[in-house]
């Protein structure tokens, strides 16, 4: 279920939202390496830019450091292909900072800086290359053969049904009161409904369109 399908469900909650949507471009510098291995990128997320300060790394953890330089409130994304989202950080305040940590294995990427955290974003892309952990462990057994991990995600796809199916539930419940013109009933039930899509979040986001 997608974020969009989600807020048009919610939409007389968001009636007035406006969609900010722009071109960006990415700096060519090169991210700094800490002590611990891990590479800081840094963003400055405006109004109408989203400068990267690098458009390539290696395979590994990297720490986006998020500036907001705009007016709006921001959203930061990293995109794999697809809009598979690997990575977010919300809700970043004007003249404020937040990081977000991100394991990228070799592949290609966008970044992608929402001022007014709406909209398709300012995309930069990124291209990580892989090393030589990444070649090694390219031979070593599937995950997918580890008991753990197969119970881990078979537990996990049952809770997002679960999630999934309460969203959908009081999502009717909240449209009906709108419906009728119960804005105090709306009001009550609009948090409920909310809380199912927020734990759902990170696969919703990673199958939206947009």
């Amino acid at each position: 279920m997608s974020r969009r399908f989600t807020w048009r469900v919610l939409a007389p909650v968001a009636l007035g939202a406006t969609l900010v949507t722009s071109c960006g471009s990415s700096s060519s510098k090169s991210g700094s390496t800490g002590a611990s291995g891990t590479t800081g990128v840094s963003v400055d997320a405006g109004d109408t830019s989203c400068q990267v300060s690098t458009g390539q790394l290696p395979a590994g953890r990297h720490i986006f450091a998020v500036k907001n330089t705009g007016s709006n409130m921001t959203e930061v994304y990293v995109y794999a292909a697809g809009d598979r989202v690997v990575g977010e950080v919300e809700n970043i305040g004007p003249s404020t900072s937040r990081s977000l940590v991100v394991d990228l294995p070799a592949g290609g990427y966008e970044v992608a800086c929402k001022p007014g955290m709406t909209g398709h974003g300012i995309r930069s892309a990124l291209a990580v290359a892989a090393t030589a952990g990444d070649a090694a462990s390219s031979t070593a057994a599937s995950p997918s053969a580890d008991p753990a991990l197969t119970q881990a995600v078979s537990r996990y796809r049952a809770y997002l049904r679960t999630e999934t199916d309460a969203l959908m539930t009081d999502t009717a419940t909240f449209t009906a009161a709108v419906a009728r013109g119960d804005v105090t009933a709306a009001k009550q039930l609009y948090p409920a409904a909310r809380q199912h899509y927020e734990r759902i979040e990170p696969v919703a986001e990673s199958t939206s369109t947009r």
